[in-house]
């Protein structure tokens, strides 16, 4: 029964490192696009950041800030203000969203926007902000544990 066990542990091994590897929209985007512009950039806020930042007096006292926070794994913001560039980097994550269309879903959009999840059974553990103004193109990504009441929140 052990060597059963074991050599299903070893079968399902190269499933755990795959699971392991994936990567958030804003990290798969960067990797596909930022040797085409220099002017795009991508911000981070890690998690140790979050930890911190639920360290400040500001949010200790404030439980709606809080309870966002702790929600939140990592914050990415991907940037470009290159007019010329900004729609092709719009069309672009949409192209991207939609060739990962089996792991992100369309939530809301606007006419210059579109919000994505991925969802890990009722937990939604990313949600993408992909957005274009005149001149200025932004992805923001958040990864986390995130419920529906988070969302709320965020868009009140």
């Amino acid at each position: 029964m052990r060597k059963v066990i074991f050599a299903l542990l070893l079968l399902c091994l190269p499933l755990f490192a795959s699971a392991q590897q994936e990567r958030d929209f804003a990290t798969q985007f960067m990797a596909l696009y930022a040797h085409e512009d220099a002017n795009l950039t991508c911000k981070t806020v890690s998690p140790e950041m979050m930890t911190e930042m639920l360290q400040t007096e500001m949010v200790k006292n404030d439980n709606d800030t809080k309870n966002i926070i702790r929600q939140i794994k990592t914050l990415q913001v991907i940037r470009s203000i290159d007019k010329d560039t900004a729609p092709l980097h719009y069309k672009n994550a949409l192209n991207l969203a939609t060739l990962n269309k089996k792991r992100f879903t369309l939530y809301a959009y606007g006419d210059k926007y579109q919000i994505y999840q991925r969802r890990k059974g009722n937990t939604i553990v990313e949600l993408v902000h992909i957005y274009l103004n005149d001149d200025t193109f932004c992805i923001t990504d958040l990864t986390g544990q995130m419920t529906k009441d988070f969302i709320k929140c965020l868009a009140e």
